[in-house]
């Protein structure tokens, strides 16, 4: 896949709808709150509103929405059966398989990090300066669980892993939707995955099989712990482990896809 005229028409009607109830929420803050009233009271929206501190809708709507941009023309194509002409081309289905899933990465990444550094730009400009300490106390007393106190490393840190992790999750969607012939069940797959990923392991309590798998870990690293205590790994140890294992699901997956595939070929 790439990223065609379709996909950036489509993300640039995502970012404003995303953008105009971010205004909205930002709007609807007390005014005389600690984050309307703080030095840091841009940045701080920023974190928060990619939680589900603010609005629970701007955390589904990427999972909605970025498998659909992104990830949706494997299962059409498996669909129409152009992914035979593609497979051909190509010479092998495994090198169809990895060159989709790479270049939904790189796309993914990309739009995912341009999203970040639009919504940074929309909140400095339209809603609160976006400003920076070296030892932050917004950091260290209302998320806790960070990269860096040091706001500009931490905010390098969140804006870069968020979007690989996005591009992780969508994979992980994509791998998923391999085993679904029905194109039309993928358009909500994303939510039900991400929804999956972050109730079942909140049930399962707070430790680090459940972290391992804990989608917030990758999208909103640092953003959401389950219950109240804060992980005794460092973020980039647990971000690192988190990633892992996606990844490695992710993997496999495709593994078992392409050999049952390979199976069907030579017992037809």
């Amino acid at each position: 896949m790439k990223l065609t005229r379709y996909n950036v028409f489509a993300f640039g009607i995502f970012y404003f709808a995303y953008g105009v109830w971010a205004y909205i929420v930002f709007m609807g803050e007390p005014p005389a709150s600690d984050v309307g009233n703080s030095v840091e009271s841009g940045i701080s929206f920023f974190y928060s509103i990619q939680g589900t501190y603010e609005s629970v809708l701007l955390m589904l709507l990427p999972m909605i929405c970025l498998p659909l941009f992104f990830a949706n023309n494997l299962s059409q194509d498996r669909y129409t059966g152009f992914n035979k002409f593609l497979i051909y081309r190509l010479g092998s289905l495994q090198r169809y398989i990895r060159n989709f899933f790479i270049k939904t990465f790189v796309v993914t990444f990309t739009a995912s990090l341009i999203w970040q550094c639009l919504l940074l730009l929309e909140i400095n400009f339209l809603m609160a300066p976006i400003r920076m300490l070296r030892s932050s106390r917004f950091l260290r007393n209302s998320l806790g669980y960070i990269f860096s106190q040091n706001g500009y490393v931490n905010l390098f840190w969140f804006v870069l892993l968020t979007s690989v992790g996005w591009a992780i999750f969508i994979c992980l969607v994509l791998a998923i939707s391999l085993f679904i012939k029905n194109p039309y069940i993928f358009w909500g797959l994303g939510l039900i995955v991400g929804l999956l990923l972050f109730i079942v392991p909140t049930l399962l309590g707070n430790g680090l099989i459940s972290y391992l798998f804990f989608l917030p870990i990758l999208i909103m690293p640092g953003n959401q712990i389950i219950g109240s205590n804060i992980p005794s790994l460092s973020l980039y140890v647990q971000y690192t482990l988190t990633g892992i294992v996606y990844v490695s699901v992710t993997w496999g997956l495709i593994a078992l896809f392409i050999r049952g595939k390979l199976y069907e070929e030579n017992h037809q």
